[in-house]
């Protein structure tokens, strides 16, 4: 569902285009279009990035990593090949990394394609993050490392998650 690929492709051109003139500039508000298809829960899944991000955000420390790592997760988000919640794994491990709350291997015992993944999401650029998919089963078990990980690092309750979990 949703619009053609030559329309997206316009729309992508036309929004190059428009953003071009911001290209080295300095910008302290940033706007991320929603899909009002989506109703109520258009912006849920952005809230639940930003609500990690606010966490492990510190003051007066550069951001850079962490702004990119936000645009780059949201434009995954919206690729149909690559599941959501595939999506949100690998943000979650990248936060924790630049965190510096990871391990360098899955804490539970770990498939090798499981544990190749979880290599690559913390030595890859930024712009090779979101080039890859896993099986389902192993998507589950790259799930709980990430969980499991989280949890340990960051005990907070996250309203956001609880709401994208119910739709």
């Amino acid at each position: 569902e949703g619009e053609d690929r030559a329309w997206n492709r316009n729309m992508e051109a036309s929004f190059k285009t428009y953003i071009e003139p911001l290209r080295g500039r300095s910008i302290d508000l940033a706007f991320a279009p929603l899909d009002p298809r989506q109703e109520d829960a258009a912006s849920w899944g952005f809230r639940y990035l930003l609500e990690l991000a606010e966490l492990v955000a510190q003051e007066n420390l550069p951001a850079e990593e962490l702004v990119n790592l936000i645009y780059l997760s949201l434009r995954a988000i919206l690729k149909e090949s690559i599941p959501n919640e595939l999506v949100r794994r690998i943000y979650e491990l990248r936060v924790l990394l630049l965190n510096g709350e990871y391990t360098e291997l899955p804490p539970l015992e770990a498939s090798d394609a499981c544990c190749y993944a979880w290599q690559y999401v913390l030595e890859s650029p930024l712009t090779k993050l979101y080039t890859f998919t896993l099986t389902p089963g192993v998507l589950i078990e790259f799930s709980q490392n990430v969980d499991l990980v989280l949890r340990d690092a960051l005990p907070y309750h996250f309203r956001s998650l609880d709401i994208l979990k119910a739709l």
